[in-house]
């Protein structure tokens, strides 16, 4: 009785001690990833759409993101990118091989086992931080504090598990890798249990705690949490992927059909495997690492050639009838020819124009009625939107390299602030939205019948106010100015409506007709609404200026890197001045 009771605190202390390591050793995976991927910034976009030129160039330079950022997060970017557009299904899966192989080597690194250096990486990234301005610099010294405090985690963990090592091995003994009935307790154990941190890492991570700790002591009691990992990882992209288009659904569910067939291939292989690492080396934790990267390099090298075959399989398993939604047209084969790649832009921007008619949709049927599925729907358009202003301005910079005249170097600077404009637009469609469903959850009523109608007129005059900014941005247009008048009028239009139906409602408000809250966020709404118009109008009036134009002449001439020309100023467009803005 008396032992139980001085052994309880222990046992107690013991267990919040492990569950504090894993939270810090979480933590510092989490510092770690966002260090990197705000250093790396909008090279991460760049190193994608490199990455779609051959398939060993996406399988290597997804192995390079994975090392840098860990599968799991690297995954949701990619399906991300898909789902703006940016990557395809075919293009997508090397780079997937890739993250989940480069995810192996970061646990390499990891294996090592650090600690002594874990407070030398927390101060040198503390006070780098501190002293750099906010540069990619900054952000590699938080990823520093992070590798530091990760292996604070795993000290915290060993030094708290190391004492009941001999209660827990035979707890573990149905783990193992040397039978069947081992092997698939362990993979599905494994599999469950990443599933819900989400993160192979901290899974292997763990391992390599027990294997220090004196819990595990041979290769083939880790193999199957090792394969239980793979498939547990790949939770987070399918759980990334509820909402998104049928593509990026696709890729996740084709990263998990790469996890599990590479479980099945080490599971097969499981002898061969383990006795060559075995012969390797005597280090277990050494073992468990190695065992990471060689289930995934052989599952990686298999399937590389059969790319193709993958990606059938999976629409096959993952089938739709809606048509596969526009791809980017940012080409870098066209950045030869300057005039077809601000055609491109001209397209791209039209394709975010679509988006945001969309996300006015969605905003329209939560003003009836709040969903959480059509909000997730506005929130995964609105990171669309983002990624693709990222993107535009990423391919005009790059024109800006080449060979341009004084037009196409005003159109750069023109079409790369439309492409802010639009995305402005789209922060303010997401108010929107966002105020319908706080008022749903809020206030709880509806508003009155003709206050919904009159929202809903002020709505689908915004909405045709974006489809006349979508149709006077289509490279096929050859009268943008007017174009531009007509966006103008319409604008004029609804800016006298919109303070109209302000004035009314605020009416109904001083008179007790309408509670305060409601008139709150109606008129949040027509102000979110008359800023997104505000931002069209930008757009119409640099479609107005004189060197807004495109020159079909041009498309297929190919210029050379670097150069400024000059181009003869064209004649000033009737009823505008000649006079260059900005």
């Amino acid at each position: 009785m008396n032992t139980a009771e001085a052994a309880s605190p222990g046992i107690i202390s013991s267990i919040f001690i492990v569950l504090g390591g894993l939270a810090l050793f979480l933590l510092g995976m989490k510092i770690m990833t966002e260090g990197l991927r705000l250093a790396a910034g909008d090279r991460i976009r760049q190193i994608l759409a490199l990455a779609t030129k051959s398939r060993l160039g996406g399988y290597g330079l997804g192995t390079i993101l994975g090392f840098l950022m860990h599968s799991s997060a690297a995954g949701v970017m990619t399906v991300g990118f898909i789902n703006a557009g940016l990557l395809t299904l075919v293009g997508a899966i090397p780079i997937l091989y890739g993250l989940n192989l480069g995810t192996t080597l970061s646990m390499q690194l990891i294996s090592f086992r650090l600690t002594d250096l874990a407070y030398v990486f927390l101060a040198a990234g503390f006070f780098v931080q501190m002293a750099l301005p906010d540069s990619w610099m900054r952000q590699a010294a938080r990823a520093l504090m992070g590798f530091g405090l990760l292996f604070l985690g795993m000290d915290m963990m060993s030094g708290a598990l190391h004492p009941f090592r001999d209660d827990l091995s035979p707890l573990l003994t149905r783990i193992d890798g040397t039978t069947l009935a081992g092997m698939i307790t362990g993979i599905l154990v494994a599999a469950a249990i990443t599933g819900i941190i989400q993160s192979s890492g901290a899974i292997i991570g763990m391992t390599f705690v027990m294997i220090g700790a004196g819990i595990f002591d041979s290769l083939g009691q880790v193999y199957p949490i090792i394969l239980g990992a793979h498939i547990g990882t790949s939770v987070t992209s399918l759980l990334a992927s509820i909402g998104t288009h049928i593509e990026a659904r696709r890729a996740a569910v084709a990263n998990l059909l790469f996890n599990l067939f590479n479980v099945g291939l080490g599971a097969l292989a499981a002898v061969p495997i383990i006795r060559m690492i075995e012969w390797w080396t005597d280090d277990v934790v050494h073992q468990a690492a190695h065992a990471h990267t060689v289930v995934m390099l052989l599952a990686g090298v298999l399937l590389l050639p059969v790319v193709a075959c993958h990606a059938r399989v999976v629409r096959k398993l993952v089938p739709s009838a809606d048509p596969i939604p526009e791809a980017s047209h940012l080409d870098p084969g066209l950045l030869a020819r300057p005039e077809a790649a601000l055609h491109a832009v001209m397209r791209e921007i039209n394709r975010s124009l679509g988006v945001c008619q969309e996300n006015l949709r969605h905003a329209r049927d939560l003003q009836k009625a709040p969903d959480r599925r059509l909000w997730k729907r506005v929130r995964l358009n609105e990171e669309v939107l983002n990624e693709l202003k990222g993107a535009a301005r990423d391919y005009l910079t790059q024109m800006t390299r080449r060979y341009l005249s004084r037009r196409q170097a005003l159109m750069v600077q023109y079409l790369s602030r439309a492409a802010s404009n639009i995305e402005r637009i789209g922060d303010h469609l997401e108010s929107i939205a966002l105020l319908a469903l706080e008022r749903g959850k809020h206030n709880g009523k509806q508003l009155p019948e003709d206050a919904r109608e009159k929202l809903n007129r002020l709505t689908e005059h915004a909405d045709e106010i974006l489809g006349s900014l979508r149709r006077g941005l289509h490279p096929e247009q050859n009268d943008f100015t007017g174009a531009a008048n007509r966006l103008l009028s319409l604008r004029d239009r609804f800016a006298e409506e919109a303070e109209e139906v302000e004035a009314w409602f605020n009416r109904r408000v001083a008179d007790a007709e309408e509670d305060p809250l409601t008139g709150l966020y109606f008129s949040e709404t027509i102000l979110a609404l008359s800023r997104l118009v505000r931002h069209a109008k930008v757009i119409a009036l640099e479609m107005k200026q004189p060197y807004f134009t495109l020159k079909e002449s041009k498309l297929s001439r190919v210029e050379p890197a670097g150069v400024l020309k000059k181009e003869g100023k064209p004649k000033s467009k009737t009823g505008d001045s000649a006079q260059l803005r900005g």
